[in-house]
Order: structure tokens, then C-alpha cells, then sequence
């Protein structure tokens, strides 16, 4: 029996025919289920491999006819038959005959002693899966990957498509360890490698889970809590916490809050299932059964800055503002610079109107964010009530207030003013203003200026007299105004722009 009748395909070059093959085959000889016929599967696998990339190589090599022996610096008889060979190649049809049966005794004792190195690595994969104490331990997986098997090329290769077939029926593990055995395997570069044919034949579910878990953006869930639970079905439950993460994340509140009532089904005292739960409600608006999850939370976690933040905002929307200033002053004391925490702890103080350490808080933010429009809006609006509700001499002089706003110095104000004035509109109005300006001093022999003075002194001396006025001039007079008048405007606008 050749290779190419245990792929089950035809002799080719073409190394996705060869993988696509691999991978339809591998579906039967599963490593677990057959490890005999995988055996005879992935050395199939390897010899066709290698005979396309010989073959590949083979047809890539520039051969002319008449080439003589000493145009080649090989040396010796190598030289002559080097070229007689590359002669014949030459002449005659490339033909790469089918390879030879392969006799599967000649790898039988080395590949059982690889096989039993990877079974022994597998069996301590499953032995840490099934103890789920050991199954979140990172250290226990460190020293899994501590083994020979690792530290071989070939066995490694073996053992991470073995691992990755067993983790795509068994995936729940800490993302943390995901992450470490991503970076000894290199699974999401290889992810995208036409020469690693495991991805050719995964889940599309498994696939997504697993970017999931090795990107560092994608919130992790904890397992710790989940080692005072007794007898319960672990992944069972943890396939339902996954499932209402995932739809959490996508806005499916619906189908989240269902998969929470599966969780809750299996077990009850987990503070990251709380969360969500509470998570839910607050996007749902149901504050108070989120005040109640999160409170849950606090009591069984209460290092869980997240979920204390939640439970700050949630009591802000409330309006129960003094439990929401509580629980901010519990997390800036562990964490000063929680600028999410500020901002909760900054509007709840305004809405109690402590307008001076609502004001401070917005400050620091401010400080910590410069661009922050959330603090500059808040300041502003502190600012207001300050000059309308408090005494002169409480409140902090307008400079200061004005500072806070981030307003223009004088000399920054005249540079923005000035950036402001050669815009198309303004040079557009400027140029119709010298145009009428031009066309109504030729008229009336004065500018528009002067023409006003004359016809208003006309009133009141009889020596000077406006006969010389007309309709066409009266026309560009109003318009010349009409102009300048928008012009003006333009001008003010900027000014104001410039200030504020």
C-alpha cells in the first residue's frame, strides 16, 4: 500500500491537495479513537509532504541542452555525471514515477517509542482536565510543558495537534493558561500557516473561542471561586457562564439572561456569574436587582474592583447617592487614579451639590485627561451654579474658573482671531466691499464714507447740496452697507471664537 492510497488521492504536487486530504482522513483515524490507523495516516501524511517539496524542487532547476560538464563547478566524475544527468533531464518528458509502497515496519519501533511519549503527555493533559483544581493551576501546566515532548520538534509538532483536537472538545480553561500555551505552541500564528492543516478542519465555534481566549482585549472569566463547588458537572457549567458572556457582549440581553439561569441551575455561588447578572439587569435597566447582584458580589468578592464600580453606578442612577459615594471612596482608597471611579465619585458630589469637592474631582480628572469633555462639561456647569447660588467671596475668581475651562490667554485669543480672518467667507465678503466700494466712488466722485457725511451735513447747510445723489448710487450705497454689515458680523463671530 503506497501513501497516496492511504490519503486516498491520486500522486500530485500540489501540497493543498496533499493537506486537504491529510486533514478529510484525519476525521477517521482519530489519534484517541485509532491510533494505529493515525500512525499510517500521518507518516503517509510526512512522505508525500517531502516528496512535493522534492518534486517542487526538481522542476524548478534551470536545465538547457548541451550544457557541458565543465560549466559546472562541482569537481570531478560528479561533474560529468551532473551534467550527463542534467542532459538526459533535458531531452527527455519530466515524469516523477508514483512512489513505492511503503513498508510501515521500518518506522514501527522508533514511532511506538514517540507514540508513547505522546500518549503519556496526553494521559497528563487529561489527568489535569479531569482534577480541576490541578486544570487551573497554571504552575502544573508550566511543568507539562516542561517535558521532552516539548523540547523535540517532531513529538512537539504531534502533540500540539493532539492537544488542540482534545482542548476542541474540552476548552474550558483559565485564560491565562490558554495564553501560555498559545505562546509554546504559537496556535493563532499557525492559525494563518497553510502548512499547519489542523485549522483546515476545526470548528468555526471552536476557532472564534479560541481567538477569544488568547487575545488580551477579550475579558477572562475567574475559575477560582468555582473550587468550593462539590460535585457538579464543571463544564457543564462552564459552557453556560461562556455562552452568556458571548451574548452579553454582543447586546443579546435576552439570550444571556437565559444562559445565566442555566449557570444558576448548576451552581449559585459564583461572584463572576453574579456579576453578569448584575451586568445584565444595569443594561436592562432593572437597577435595583443590580444593586442586588453586585451587593452579592462585594460579599463574596470584595476585592473585585469592577464589580464594585458597577455597584457605584448603579446606586448613582438610583440617585441613592450616599451609598454610591461610599463604595467610590472604597476603590480610590485601593486605587487613587480610577479615573471611571472619579468620574461616578465627581457626579455624585455635584448632584449633592458639594459643588467644591465635585469641582476638585473634576479637576483632577481634567489634569489626568486634558481632552476629558466629560470634566470640562461639568466644570462649566459647577461653575454656573457657583456664581448663581454662592457669594462672591466664596466662590473662586473668574480667571481661575476661566482657567479651568480651558479658555485663551489674551495673546492666544488675538492669534485664533487672526487664524479666523482669512476665511473664503470673510475674503469672499471683502472683495464684493472694495468692488462696491470701487464702482460708488466713480459715481459720485467720494467713497461711501464720505458721501454719508455730505448728505447728512446737507441737512443742516444750506451751501451744500446732494442733487448730484441718484438711483444707481442709492443702490450701491445699500449694498456697499448690506456688505459691510455682514462683514462686521464675520468679524465678531471670530472674536467670539477666539475667546471661548
Amino acid at each position: 500500500m503506497t501513501a497516496w492510497d492511504i490519503l486516498e488521492i491520486e500522486p500530485t504536487e500540489e501540497l493543498s491537495a496533499i493537506k486537504k486530504a491529510y486533514a478529510r482522513k484525519l476525521k477517521v483515524h482519530h489519534p484517541e479513537e485509532d491510533p494505529a490507523g493515525y500512525q499510517r495516516l500521518r507518516e503517509a501524511y510526512d512522505w508525500a509532504v517531502k516528496y512535493q517539496r522534492t518534486a517542487v524542487k526538481r522542476a524548478s532547476v534551470p536545465v538547457e541542452a548541451g550544457v557541458r560538464a565543465e560549466e559546472y563547478d562541482i569537481g570531478g566524475n560528479d561533474q560529468a555525471e551532473a551534467a550527463v544527468e542534467m542532459d538526459n533531464y533535458a531531452e527527455a518528458d519530466v515524469h516523477i514515477p508514483t512512489p513505492p509502497p511503503v513498508d510501515w515496519r521500518d518506522y514501527q519501533d522508533p514511532f511506538r517509542r514517540n507514540e508513547k511519549l505522546i500518549d503519556e503527555f496526553m494521559n497528563r493533559v487529561e489527568e489535569l482536565y479531569e482534577n480541576f483544581a490541578e486544570r487551573i493551576d497554571i504552575e502544573e501546566w508550566t511543568a507539562l510543558l516542561d517535558s521532552d515532548v516539548i523540547w523535540n520538534f517532531e513529538l512537539k509538532r504531534e502533540a500540539s495537534e493532539r492537544l488542540l483536537a482534545f482542548l476542541e472538545d474540552y476548552p474550558f480553561l483559565p485564560k491565562s493558561i490558554w495564553q501560555l500555551l498559545d505562546s509554546n505552541f504559537q496556535w493563532s500564528q499557525e492559525a494563518f500557516d497553510e502548512d499547519h492543516p489542523f485549522w483546515d478542519y476545526a470548528s468555526d465555534r471552536f476557532s472564534e473561542y479560541f481567538q477569544h481566549q488568547v487575545k488580551p482585549y477579550y475579558p477572562g472569566l475567574s475559575y477560582s471561586f468555582l473550587l468550593r463547588a462539590k460535585n457538579i458537572d464543571f463544564d457543564a457549567y462552564l459552557y453556560c457562564r461562556e455562552c452568556a458572556l458571548q451574548h452579553l457582549i454582543v447586546n443579546e440581553m435576552e439570550q444571556a439572561e437565559e444562559w445565566l439561569h442555566k449557570a444558576e441551575a448548576i451552581f449559585t455561588g459564583d461572584p463572576e456569574l453574579l456579576r453578569l447578572k448584575g451586568s445584565v439587569y444595569l443594561h436592562t435597566g432593572r437597577l435595583e436587582r443590580a444593586s442586588e447582584a453586585l451587593g452579592q458580589v462585594m460579599q463574596i468578592n470584595p476585592d473585585d474592583i469592577e464589580a464594585r464600580m458597577m455597584l457605584a453606578y448603579t446606586l448613582y442612577e438610583s440617585k441613592q447617592l450616599p451609598e454610591a459615594i461610599q463604595q467610590c471612596k472604597i476603590i480610590l482608597d485601593a486605587k487613587p487614579d480610577h479615573i471611571d471611579t472619579l468620574s461616578i465619585y465627581g457626579k455624585s458630589l455635584f448632584e449633592q451639590n458639594q459643588l467644591a469637592e465635585s469641582r476638585n474631582i473634576f479637576k483632577r480628572i481634567e489634569e489626568m485627561e486634558p481632552n476629558a469633555s466629560e470634566a470640562v462639561t461639568y466644570l462649566a456647569a459647577i461653575h454656573v451654579r457657583m456664581i448663581k447660588e454662592l457669594p462672591a467671596n466664596e466662590r473662586p475668581p473668574l480667571s481661575e474658573l476661566n482657567k479651568e475651562l480651558q479658555k485663551p490667554g489674551a495673546g492666544k485669543q488675538l492669534l485664533l482671531f487672526l487664524g479666523r480672518l482669512p476665511k473664503i467667507k470673510m475674503m469672499f465678503l471683502f472683495a464684493l466691499m472694495a468692488y462696491s466700494w470701487h464702482v460708488f466712488t466713480d459715481m459720485v466722485y467720494l467713497n461711501p464714507f464720505e458721501f454719508v457725511l455730505v448728505l447728512v451735513f446737507s441737512f443742516f447747510v444750506e451751501e451744500i447740496s446732494a442733487s448730484f445723489f441718484g438711483f444707481w448710487s442709492c443702490i450701491w450705497l445699500l449694498f456697499f452697507a448690506w456688505i459691510f454689515r455682514k462683514f462686521i458680523r464675520e468679524i465678531r463671530k471670530a472674536w467670539r471664537a477666539a475667546r471661548y
